[in-house]
């Protein structure tokens, strides 16, 4: 059993949220050899800086045990 996270790296350098999860904290029990994905799709607010961000997806025991962890970059233009 883990949990399963999200936040984002703002152009700024700041973490959104600073604490808690982008979308929730997902608590996940697979059996042995298992396996889980899913897809989500989300639009950024007008109002959102423009610039660089970097989204994280986390895997552990929120909030401070990191057992994996994956990001991409994406950029928001005017």
């Amino acid at each position: 059993c883990f949990d399963y996270w999200e936040n984002v790296t703002l152009p700024s350098g700041g973490v959104y949220p600073v604490t808690g999860s982008l979308f929730g904290v997902v608590h996940l029990c697979l059996n042995a050899g298992a396996s889980r994905s899913s897809h989500l799709v989300r639009g950024v607010p007008f109002s959102a800086p423009l610039g660089t961000y970097i989204f994280h997806a986390i895997v552990g025991t929120h909030p401070a045990v990191v057992m994996d962890e994956a990001n991409f970059t994406f950029n928001v233009y005017p």
